[in-house]
């Protein structure tokens, strides 16, 4: 050992010594705090499939403090511990349980990534130009969309998020006939599928498998943000969609037709199969 590296421990150790003298003059030397916050935390992430490895390494903790921390050390029968340092447990404390803490290879549930889809495909993003703003196979978007994947990685849910904050109030180019088709194909599976706009999503209820979306009048709930008139609420199937899925009649409030396309055409189709019933009778 070098002369310099000596002489800097040294110091350390004066400074230390010099700061643990000085707070247990003051009555403030707490050199260990209780364990069970710090445990109980641990064991959450844990829960959330963040694994020691992955605490530790967020942390900046040795894995063997995590482990003692939680099964203390049967080989030397020793129970799990009881004082951990304070700057441990604020250490263990900061890593919260969110996707960006999972490891990379990890998965989380499909079920906000798959709503942000469909959400798109609902004013009109057809899948496939999703699948290439997203740098991802077509297929894979079509089976997320479509519930056949059910967990995705933390990576590929940040970029459905990012894509759906920057398209969700933006229409689909209709400029060509292919576009027109295609936005007119999309409209048609998302009604076919009950597919609903992201403003019928709650930033708190998105990702719940268990929540349901919202139909209500009130702002950011069955509408956009105030200010924009770009959604209607069609009474039969009683979903929130883009004015694009209602014909144009200006004899309607609105200059549009009550029913969405697809409603509308149901009944059509509906009232045809009644008559040909009735005239074969």
């Amino acid at each position: 050992m070098s002369s310099s590296t000596t002489a800097a421990r040294r110091q350390a150790d004066r400074a230390y010594a010099n700061r643990r003298n000085k707070l247990i003059a003051y009555g403030q030397w707490h050199p260990y705090t209780d364990a069970e916050p710090a445990r109980t935390h641990v064991r959450t992430l844990m829960a959330y499939r963040i694994g020691t490895y992955r605490i530790a390494e967020l942390a900046d903790v040795p894995r063997s403090v995590i482990c003692r921390l939680l099964y203390g050390e049967p080989h030397n029968n020793r129970p799990p511990l009881q004082r951990i340092r304070p700057d441990v447990e604020r250490k263990l404390l900061a890593v919260q349980a969110v996707p960006a803490n999972l490891a990379p290879t990890r998965t989380i549930n499909a079920t906000g990534t798959r709503r942000r889809l469909q959400a798109l495909v609902a004013i009109g993003w057809s899948l496939r130009t999703i699948a290439d703003r997203l740098g991802m196979s077509h297929v894979n978007v079509a089976k997320i969309a479509r519930a056949g994947i059910t967990a995705v990685y933390p990576a590929t849910a940040d970029a459905v998020t990012a894509l759906c904050e920057e398209l969700w109030k933006q229409q689909p180019p209709t400029t060509t006939t292919a576009e027109r088709i295609s936005v007119a194909k999309a409209l048609k599976h998302a009604a076919a599928h009950g597919w609903v706009v992201l403003a019928c999503w709650d930033d708190d209820t998105i990702d719940d498998p268990d929540a349901t979306p919202s139909f209500g009048e009130a702002r950011g709930r069955g509408r956009p943000p105030a200010g924009d008139d770009l959604y209607k609420r069609c009474p039969d199937c009683g979903q929130t969609k883009p004015l694009a899925e209602y014909a144009i009649n200006r004899g309607r409030p609105g200059g549009r037709h009550g029913l969405c396309t697809y409603c509308q055409q149901d009944r059509r189709g509906s009232a045809l199969r009644a008559k040909d019933g009735s005239a074969a009778a």
